[in-house]
């Protein structure tokens, strides 16, 4: 079975130009909403290289720090890695990125948006397995719009 890092390796050296965005590169920037970019200035407010970030993540993280963790915030740290050594996501910027979680309000949210050229890409993440995660999911069966589903809207408009 092949991975995203094998098929990093295999097309991480074209460019959009020349195989046009897809579903793994989709799955791949799905995947990055999943790293704790706190801390980094400006990420907030403004969009930049997306290199420049995983400099910055690793000025607050030790790779060794990364390598240690196997959760979401570590896998995909090391994803954010092996993205940014590629041809083919050197130029994209990451940016407006917001992630909180209230326990009273039952909310647990985060965002973050991709520019390449003239596409615009948002990619959230999911709820985990915390408690205010597994309540939220919980209350996906009953009731038309989470907290969290309204905050997705609110970050779009």
């Amino acid at each position: 079975m092949t991975t995203i890092y094998d098929y990093l390796d295999w097309r991480g050296d074209l460019p959009f130009t020349t195989d046009p965005f897809n579903e793994v590169d989709n799955t791949i920037l799905s995947l990055l909403a999943y790293v704790h970019y706190d801390g980094i200035n400006n990420i907030e407010t403004t969009f930049q290289p997306l290199h420049q970030v995983r400099d910055e993540f690793y000025k607050l993280h030790t790779r060794e720090e990364i390598a240690e963790v196997e959760t979401y915030n570590g896998v995909n740290a090391r994803l954010l890695d092996k993205v940014c050594d590629t041809e083919r996501f050197k130029d994209i910027k990451i940016g407006y990125y917001i992630s909180y979680s209230d326990k009273d309000f039952v909310v647990q949210f985060c965002a973050v948006t991709f520019k390449l050229n003239d596409m615009i890409y948002i990619s959230y993440r999911g709820t985990d397995n915390t408690f205010i995660g597994w309540k939220e999911d919980f209350y996906l069966s009953y009731t038309t719009g989470t907290n969290g589903q309204k905050a997705a809207v609110a970050y779009i408009d």
